[in-house]
């Protein structure tokens, strides 16, 4: 398991101050990641939203280390979902092509 932050666990003082003991405090990434860290994984979060059942895929645009916009692929808005069948690519990809 990758601790990327610490989190009290526990309702013990002695387990409580084992686990801080035993956390890499020194280790800056896991203190406070790195803006490309922070960056990727908001990129991940936004690919979450995507519909497209093919791939989906999350961008950020930056500038001077502040977020501009995000985004996430999916069909045209007013349009059925990928998983709906509003999607001819997923569609004929899946076998479910049903668009005709």
């Amino acid at each position: 398991m990758i601790r990327r932050r610490f989190h009290n666990n526990t309702t013990e003082k002695h387990s409580f101050h084992a686990d801080l003991r035993n956390f890499k405090f020194s280790d800056k990434e896991l203190v406070r990641p790195t803006f490309d860290t922070y960056f990727m994984r908001m990129a991940e979060l936004a690919a979450s939203r995507s519909n497209c059942m093919m791939k989906g895929c999350g961008a950020i645009i930056v500038k001077d280390q502040r977020v501009i916009s995000t985004g996430y692929n999916g069909v045209p808005f007013g349009l059925k979902n990928c998983n709906e069948g509003g999607c001819a690519s997923c569609s004929k990809s899946l076998g479910t092509d049903n668009t005709n």
